[in-house]
């Protein structure tokens, strides 16, 4: 993985952590519109794949406060190349 790459995966795992500590428990975290990464991507746009998201939210569950079985992908209907996310807070 390119050094970019990993830039990008952290600075997003510090905004999710950052966003998920000031949600209410049973709240919902909703990310439209992710692009693919530059490897899997002939578009021009930095993202993450969308394994991350499930790798990120099962290592850090405990953390975050995140039901990682919560997690779910969607496709973009408009643009093949972005996809959608949707992760809920555990209840205390």
């Amino acid at each position: 993985m390119d050094v970019v790459q990993q830039k990008q995966e952290a600075l997003l795992a510090r905004w999710l952590g950052d966003v998920v500590r000031v949600l209410r428990p049973g709240g919902m975290v909703i990310v439209e519109n992710v692009a693919m990464p530059l490897c899997q991507s002939s578009k021009p746009d930095i993202g993450v794949r969308r394994e991350w998201w499930t790798t990120f939210t099962h290592g850090h569950a405990n953390q975050l406060s995140i039901d990682s079985t919560s997690t779910i992908l969607g496709d973009d209907q408009l643009r093949e190349w972005r996809y959608h996310v949707v992760m809920t807070k555990k209840e205390k």
